[in-house]
């Protein structure tokens, strides 16, 4: 019995002994049905398929778990999964391409799609991200996993929602290359965390943000002041925007005045952490958050320790106070907003359910009963 058999079908993985050579480890046809069997999404209860190389399922051998994944796939393309998770693969040298074992397009479907610490060749990595329309997924999470100079090869369906990118060292061709996809997507999410992304890259990125955006995380991102600009005058744009996370961005307090006095009032989670602090900073945050539609309620500039005796030399105490306070009455207006809405939702839901009245008459239109 092959080792991924034995495990897929005994499921004791700490009582297998693994054997030497990957023939004798080989994914039997058996092994992966029963392994898909086990991975299929029960009534109610969706799956997150994950596949992690560094496990002892695998014996910690790259060339298996990719030799499985591919055995896997041929399986399970019936199903549906709330996520696909690919962990801790390290795969591309020449010996591992040469054994056969190759990471093919998702053949599955999947509403998000993720690698996480993974260490793929350019080859494994366009022929992934090739085939990640096909998978119906509306996320794609990638994190400290080297991907520089593949993303022309990815592909997204329309309904794509959600791109976040950690350590994912995108170069300038691939963010250009983001940048002429996204436009065309409901992308809602979008996340960038990069010490030092292509300025024109990013530049091109946030030009080509659409309008559904409701969250945007550049956070550790360098950012100069050609960035800034782009940004302001992208922000007016995105009208649905709530979060806009910039903590880590090394942002001037003039960075800090310009953003500010352009910020939708949607938006309610302004995170400028590390950002210059001034007088003229807070005075338009001060301004935007004090606009009577504005739900800002969080900026993380002002710090929650000061001291009387010793008072930041950055700004002025009352109007750091005064910022503090128009916080807070916004998120208790917030609170109250999502209160309604939640509230109507609910009396919704109650007024869709039909009368007995309602019940009676459909029943008799329908030829059921003699109600009136």
């Amino acid at each position: 019995m092959g080792f991924l058999q034995s495990v897929f079908e005994r499921f004791i993985p700490d009582n297998i002994l693994f054997a030497e050579a990957l023939e004798a480890r080989g994914v039997s046809d058996t092994g992966a049905v029963r392994l898909a069997e086990a991975a299929v999404p029960l009534p109610n209860r969706p799956a997150v398929l994950t596949i992690d190389a560094g496990s002892n399922m695998f014996g910690k051998d790259n060339a298996v778990a990719v030799k499985a994944l591919d055995y896997l796939q041929k399986k399970i393309g019936r199903y549906d999964y709330v996520a696909f998770e690919l962990k801790n693969l390290s795969f591309g040298t020449a010996e591992e391409e040469n054994s056969g074992a190759v990471l093919n397009p998702p053949e599955f479907r999947a509403k998000k799609m993720a690698l996480f610490n993974c260490n793929l060749s350019k080859k494994n990595l366009s022929n992934f991200l090739s085939g990640v329309d096909k998978t119906a997924a509306t996320a794609l999470e990638i994190e400290n996993t080297n991907c520089s100079g593949v993303f022309n090869a990815l592909t997204v369906c329309g309904d794509f929602r959600d791109l976040s990118l950690k350590n994912a060292n995108p170069d300038k061709d691939d963010l250009n290359a983001l940048a002429k996809i996204l436009p065309g997507t409901a992308l809602t999410r979008f996340v960038l965390n990069e010490k030092n992304p292509s300025e024109e890259g990013l530049t091109n990125i946030i030009n080509a943000l659409p309008s559904s955006l409701s969250v945007l995380n550049l956070s550790g991102c360098s950012v100069n002041d050609s960035v800034v600009d782009a940004l302001a005058n992208k922000l007016p744009k995105l009208n649905q925007a709530e979060i806009v996370d910039l903590s880590g961005c090394a942002l001037s307090a003039k960075n800090v005045e310009k953003l500010a006095s352009v910020l939708p009032p949607s938006v309610r989670k302004f995170n400028l952490e590390g950002a210059e602090i001034s007088d003229d900073a807070l005075n338009a945050l001060l301004k935007s958050a004090k606009r009577p539609e504005s739900m800002l309620y969080e900026t993380n500039i002002v710090p929650a320790i000061t001291s009387v005796a010793h008072p930041d030399p950055r700004y002025s105490q009352p109007l750091g106070a005064e910022l503090t306070m128009s916080e807070f009455a916004n998120k208790q207006k917030y609170i109250k907003k999502t209160a309604r809405e939640k509230a109507a939702v609910i009396a919704a839901q109650k007024n869709s359910v039909p009368s007995k009245a309602l019940f009676g008459l459909t029943r008799r239109l329908h030829g059921v009963g003699h109600d009136l």
